[in-house]
């Protein structure tokens, strides 16, 4: 019998999946970059154990995982794509900035496009915030607020807010002014 707050089976198995993928990246041992590749030929039910890969693998083996995500990001599938998206932004890595940026501009709809401009959001460089800014002019409303959102993540940073603030338009002020209010500076 399963005493109380005890964590079932299949959160253990869910924790020690999450915990093997992210201590293979933490050891930095280059081999476990074969184990994360079998992990993501078949990936997880849990999308935060599939992410965990793709971001270790990425870690462990540039050289291969660079690629590997941009073909994710190409693929058919939408949760596969938004977990690579995700992993590639979370990297930080200038490589995987170009490959956001690529595939963002590829993009054929807005729809496409939103899980890019969150990794976006989440990487921290320049390039990143100057790509999202560059997105507030769009015409197309969804974009101009999507990349408003991400760089919402941003906003506690120095400078970001006036960056944003020297571009908005009319029509993105009031989520503006939700996203980044005065009182948090």
């Amino acid at each position: 019998m399963r005493r109380k707050n005890e964590p079932t089976a299949e959160a253990k198995s869910l924790d020690q999946r999450l915990a093997a993928a992210e201590a293979l990246a933490h050891y930095g041992v280059r081999h476990g970059a074969g184990v994360l590749l079998l992990a993501l030929a078949e990936p997880d039910e849990d999308p935060l154990v599939t992410l965990a890969s793709m971001s270790a693998l990425l870690s462990l083996a540039p050289e291969v995982g660079l690629p590997r995500l941009t073909a994710m990001l190409r693929g058919e599938d939408a949760e596969q794509r938004e977990l690579a998206a995700l992993a590639l932004g979370q990297s930080n890595r200038a490589d995987a900035l170009d490959v956001l940026v690529a595939a963002l501009t590829a993009a054929g709809t807005s729809r496409n496009r939103e899980p890019l401009f969150k990794a976006l959001g989440i990487h921290r460089s320049d390039g990143a915030i100057t790509t999202l800014l560059e997105a507030l002019g769009s015409e197309n409303q969804t974009d101009a607020q999507t990349a408003l959102e991400a760089l919402a993540t941003r906003r506690f940073e120095p400078g970001v807010r006036g960056k944003v603030e020297a571009r908005m338009t009319p029509t993105l002020r009031r989520l503006f002014s939700e996203l980044f209010p005065l009182d948090e500076r």
